[in-house]
């Protein structure tokens, strides 16, 4: 299963080219409007580089490969792709949730943390911007293929 949506780097783009032409727009007004047009376009700087962030985050491609044994994450930014390999037996949970404050719907799975029982579980987020019958349709797949996850 791989995760990539154009609609993430289309919409950080369009944020970025919005909050560049309003910072312009402000800087080119600080001789008129002075100190106030000039904390508002550091503002809109700010959101700009936020955009960039985000932009980069949105072109990342997340791929899950499954074994028997294990659950593979593969990461890859640009062509350079990093692995990262969980046992089945520490995957708590595999589904559904809401991220954070944000309540992005996500595919995530849970790790569990045997030295400490009462920490919350590590959320890994596998896909993002799913709804829940999405994730229903793809464990329903999992599940006829063989594949047991512990809930």
């Amino acid at each position: 299963m791989t995760n990539f949506s154009w609609k993430g780097p289309a919409f950080s783009l369009l944020w970025i080219a919005v909050w560049s032409f309003v910072a312009f727009r402000l800087f080119t007004l600080v001789e008129g409007f002075g100190t106030v047009a000039l904390l508002a376009a550091l503002i809109c700087g700010f959101m700009v580089s936020l955009g960039v962030y985000l932009f980069s985050l949105s072109l990342r491609r997340r791929t899950m490969l499954l074994s028997t044994t294990e659950l593979q994450l593969r990461s890859s930014f640009l062509g350079v792709a990093a692995t990262r390999r969980f046992r089945l037996s520490d995957v708590a949970n595999l589904g559904f949730g809401n991220l954070s404050h944000s309540f992005t719907p996500v595919l995530k799975f849970e790790l569990r943390d045997e030295s400490n029982a009462n920490r919350r579980a590590k959320w890994i987020v596998l896909a993002s911007w799913v709804n829940q019958d999405q994730v229903e349709e793809f464990l329903r797949v999992l599940t006829a293929r063989g594949f047991v996850f512990p809930q």
